[in-house]
């Protein structure tokens, strides 16, 4: 990093900076060669052949550097290249580098600013850089380059550069010494944090900033707005968007020695939110009580700063929250003023801190003492459109079940990516409301993803929930890829939440509920939560029914009054030790199981390499492959042996074994499975080549295994790694206990140590 100041003798100044690591430096010569492109009718990605790319990148910044000197004062700019002399009079060498642009040297720079005698400028084409690029001071590198090392807006003491005891010191009390001005007063606040916080107005139209920002997110969000567009600012500085659950922005940045006026200037903004919108609630990111994390899109960005409490208001439906203070030493040192607004959904946590393996395993326990001692259904699986284990094109069927809460019925459906939907509709009395249109109900759906949504659409209800048909009066089923626009039947249900990788979030239809209910002429300040969470949904019951951020045991489903909410009837003991028995236990549900018997305890399962010979073991072809493919997603090492057998052996010695399985090798491969024996494996036997080729298996049925062990594995055949001396490439030229043939393999097998691939396909078997 270089900074160079150029001072003369009337009181002006230029500084030139050059931060290699600048995000200036990262980003804007790539963004200039793609707009470039894009004037031009081409494709940013075929911009340039690549050996030629990086010529282009610095012929681009020298283009931008020299857009940042356009309005510097010709005096001053004649300076830049100027001879320079050391002490010693001799010819000084410059620090920064120089190119030609044409004819003309420009400095090689990220960024330049000019003290005109009043002011300090930058030029208005560094201007336009930082907008096209939503870059900020910083990012041309003034933080690093300038304000960090010479303390601007704090005061540069001996202290400052030396502690007591440092060999230097003296030499730093000697300097400061010399240095003909006394200590200046310090400036105001404002001018001490500087750019800093915004400039383009008064904390009154930081307000008006936000509530514009609050009613346009319903109908636009950032990601759709052209560059130039204004909408998404706060103050000048553009909003980010957290996958459309919250937009935040940095509004305000310090110094640990400003952060006193930067909180003075957060407290001020503050006040005037709340002589606008009220007085502010709060919102924690951790429950005090519990000690439990609050998971949300909002409280995320609070635990990321370490920053655990701030105030939140209501505005226009959406949540805007200030997250003030000093960070966490591991999130940063400056002390930060983040604006956050959120969506209704994404300020709290439905779940309450409870993982969706730990909601699910509550919902079958409830689920099925219900179907026990009553007349609800059985829970069980069902098949959907949903994702397929990774290396394969197997999709396991979801489970779905029901349970009653008080006035409501809840419908809960749960998937093997850790994802889940949520219904409710009314029961008894409260039920007795005219049944909603198919249209409402293709409203209340939308937004939820078609993956979840085929678990309900054109579904058998299996008297999990009531149905309302298209009617003849509807516009007919599109021919569509899209499942609302073709469906035939939905779920008659009040509430809709389904839960996305990291969240549980509400269906748009009932986001649009909020939106309906605002104020169209002023600014609404109604918390929307009373609507999405109300009782009238049953959301307030479910969380107590399933005990959400509490724990859940017998005894609570033993509960009179418990059970009188939940159950037709209070359960005998024993029944509810015979649903908990019926859980299974562990490895037995991964060694004879399914996936979903495993994933309903999974929240208290044991390490899960435990877990991944028992389902390599399982001789159940579609169960095994599931178990083990679900298991090889999760974080795990499978290059260590449990046993004198290694995986790839258990794999192997599975009765069952078929080319099908193929998948899972590759998978135990690539999570570092040995291709090889272990360790006390000191027969041939115990090499999974040869214990593959000895199975009396047909050769087509071992290709696509072969295949991928000495591929995937990076094995060479030709190498001698058997005990008694042969390489694989001999041993598969036979003979075999089974009496088959395996020529085809050989032949393969010996093309591969040629240099070809092992992709033949064997003969037919006679």
């Amino acid at each position: 990093m270089t900074t160079v100041w150029t001072f003369t003798d009337d009181g002006r100044i230029l500084v030139l900076i050059q931060d290699p690591t600048s995000t200036f430096a990262d980003e804007a010569p790539a963004q200039f060669l793609a707009e470039v492109v894009q004037q031009h009718g081409g494709d940013a990605a075929d911009a340039a052949d690549p050996s030629e790319r990086e010529a282009d990148l610095a012929e681009a910044w020298l283009i931008l550097a020299a857009r940042m000197l356009d309005r510097v004062p010709d005096d001053l700019r004649a300076l830049i290249a100027a001879r320079g002399e050391d002490a010693r009079g001799a010819v000084a060498e410059h620090d920064l580098e120089f190119r030609m642009l044409g004819d003309e040297p420009v400095p090689v720079i990220t960024g330049a600013v000019w003290f005109d005698g009043e002011h300090w400028c930058v030029s208005p084409s560094l201007m336009e850089i930082g907008r096209r690029n939503d870059f900020g001071m910083d990012d041309f590198g003034f933080g690093a380059a300038v304000r960090q090392p010479y303390r601007l807006g704090g005061a540069l003491t001996v202290d400052e550069m030396s502690r007591e005891g440092d060999e230097r010191r003296t030499w730093f009390e000697r300097v400061f010494a010399a240095c003909p001005y006394p200590e200046q007063d310090r400036p105001s606040d404002t001018d001490r944090l500087g750019y800093a916080v915004p400039t383009s107005g008064d904390h009154h139209d930081l307000v008006a900033d936000i509530e514009r920002v609050t009613r346009a997110w319903w109908e636009r969000s950032p990601e759709d707005v052209d560059w130039a567009d204004r909408t998404f600012e706060i103050g000048g500085r553009g909003l980010r968007d957290d996958h459309g659950r919250a937009l935040r922005v940095v509004l305000a940045s310090g110094e640990r020695w400003t952060v006193d006026a930067l909180q003075a200037w957060a407290d001020d903004l503050i006040g005037v939110m709340s002589e606008r919108w009220g007085t502010a609630g709060e919102v924690h990111a951790r429950n005090e009580k519990t000690g439990i994390d609050c998971r949300s899109p909002l409280t995320r960005v609070m635990r990321a700063t370490g920053l655990l409490t701030a105030p939140l208001w209501w505005v226009n439906g959406h949540a805007v929250a200030v997250v003030a203070g000093t960070p966490d030493p591991s999130y940063g040192d400056d002390p930060e003023v983040i604006i956050v607004i959120a969506r209704p959904d994404a300020v709290l946590d439905l779940a309450r801190g409870s993982s969706p393996w730990e909601l699910r395993i509550r919902a079958r326990i409830i689920s099925d003492v219900s179907a026990l001692v009553g007349r609800t259904p059985a829970s069980g699986p069902l098949s959907w459109n949903g994702p397929p284990l990774a290396g394969s094109s197997l999709v396991p069927d979801a489970m779905r079940g029901g349970l009653r809460t008080g006035d409501h019925f809840w419908t809960w459906h749960f998937t093997h990516d850790g994802r889940g939907l949520l219904l409710s509709h009314p029961t008894g009395p409260a039920a007795s409301r005219p049944e909603p249109s198919f249209e409402e109900q293709i409203s209340l759906f939308g937004g939820v993803p078609d993956d979840l949504l085929s678990l309900v659409v054109d579904r058998d209800p299996g008297g999990f929930f009531p149905v309302v048909h298209r009617g003849p009066s509807a516009p007919g089923p599109a021919e569509t890829d899209d499942l609302l626009a073709g469906a035939t039947t939905l779920p008659v249900v009040q509430a809709v939440f389904w839960r996305d990788d990291v969240d549980w979030r509400v269906s748009d239809g009932m986001l649009q509920r909020v939106r309906s209910a605002l104020d169209p002429d002023d600014v609404d300040t109604t918390n929307p939560l009373e609507m999405i969470y109300a009782e009238a949904l049953g959301v307030p019951q479910l969380q107590w029914a399933l005990r959400v951020g509490e724990r859940m045991g017998p005894p609570t489903l033993l509960d009179a009054p418990y059970a009188s909410f939940v159950f037709d009837r209070v359960p005998e003991r024993e029944e509810i030790e015979h649903v908990y028995a019926g859980l299974g236990v562990f490895p037995d549900l991964a060694l004879t199981g399914t996936l979903n018997d495993l994933l309903d305890v999974v929240v208290d399962a044991p390490g899960y390499r435990f877990l991944v010979d028992a389902a390599l073991s399982n001789p159940h072809p579609q169960r095994r492959r599931e178990l083990a493919l679900w298991l090889l997603e999760q974080r795990l090492d499978a290059s260590s042996a449990l046993s004198f057998l290694g995986p790839v052996n258990v794999l192997f010695a599975n009765p069952t074994l078929s080319a099908e399985d193929e998948a899972v090798l590759r998978r135990l491969l690539e999570k570092g499975a040995i291709p090889g024996p272990t360790p006390v494996a000191t027969l041939p036997d115990g090499h999974p080549f040869v214990q593959l080729l000895n199975r009396d298996i047909e050769e087509s049925a071992l290709a696509p295994l072969v295949r991928t062990f000495l591929v995937h594995g990076d094995v060479d055949p030709a190498t001698p790694v058997l005990p008694d001396g042969r390489s694989l490439l001999d041993f598969a030229s036979g003979p075999f206990p089974h009496g088959r043939s395996r020529d085809a393999l050989a032949s393969a097998i010996r093309e591969l140590a040629a240099g070809g691939a092992v992709d033949s396909e064997p003969e037919p078997e006679r």
